[in-house]
C-alpha cells in the first residue's frame, strides 16, 4: 500500500495491517523500530506535506480538509497548526 496515493482516504492502522498481513500491534511496533516514528504520525506528516503543496496551489482550506479526509476544516486547521506552528493562512502568508 502506497500511503501517499491514499491520502484522500481515512487510513487506519487496521487497514494497513490487513494489507500487509500483520496484526495492528505488530505492524505498529515493527514500523516504529524500523523508522523511529509512529505510523500514525507518518501518515499525518504525509497529509500535512500534501496540504502545504495544495495551499501553495491556491486550494481553499475547506477543500484541502475534505480532500485529505479530515473530519472538518477546524480539525484540519488544528492539526496543521500543531504540526507547523502556524495556521494554514498564516503559513501561506509567510
Amino acid at each position: 500500500m502506497n500511503i501517499s496515493s491514499h491520502l484522500n482516504q481515512h487510513i487506519s492502522l487496521a487497514d494497513i495491517s490487513s494489507y500487509v498481513h500483520f496484526t495492528p500491534s505488530y505492524l505498529s511496533r515493527y514500523y516504529k523500530k524500523q523508522t523511529g516514528m509512529n505510523l500514525k504520525d507518518y501518515i499525518m506528516d504525509c497529509k500535512i506535506h500534501r496540504a502545504i503543496q495544495m495551499l501553495k496551489e491556491g486550494v481553499p482550506v475547506s477543500l484541502i480538509a475534505e480532500q485529505l479526509s479530515f473530519c472538518s476544516s477546524s480539525h484540519f486547521i488544528h492539526v496543521f497548526k500543531e504540526k507547523t506552528g502556524q495556521t494554514p493562512n498564516a503559513y501561506i502568508s509567510s
